[in-house]
């Protein structure tokens, strides 16, 4: 998937901190996770070179796959994502994609967090 603009790297505005929150419980398998893959794919496409990104997957648990960096492997975020276990969306994940920002030593003008799931939490009844 091409960038939003072929120049998008380098277009000038404030730096942007993104913190990808992905499900990859065993729902995501197949077809959700290749188009999971192609969003993060899109996202680190667009970043420009002074963005910063970090990963944080989750099924019943959430890991940081890497903490807030400036992107020089791209392939490294993609190709470690596989498919597994339930989805337990509130158990630890706001608060992860949170904690990054928090502890991130370099700080940029603007931060995001995106979560990128198929649904349901199959954890917890009360879903946000």
């Amino acid at each position: 998937m091409p960038p939003i603009l072929e120049d998008a790297r380098y277009v000038e505005r404030a730096p942007i901190d993104h913190v990808t929150v992905l499900d990859v419980s065993g729902s995501m398998s197949g077809s959700k996770l290749v188009l999971l893959k192609r969003a993060l794919c899109f996202v680190i496409e667009n970043l420009g070179p002074s963005d910063q990104l970090s990963v944080v997957s989750f099924s019943a648990s959430s890991h940081r796959i890497f903490p807030l960096r400036k992107m020089t492997d791209r392939g490294l975020a993609v190709n470690s994502l596989s498919a597994n276990g339930g989805t337990n969306i509130v158990e630890r994940n706001k608060k992860r994609g949170t904690q990054v920002l928090e502890e991130k030593r370099e700080r940029n003008p603007e931060a995001s967090i995106i979560l990128l799931s198929d649904g349901k939490d199959t954890y917890n009844s009360d879903n946000c």
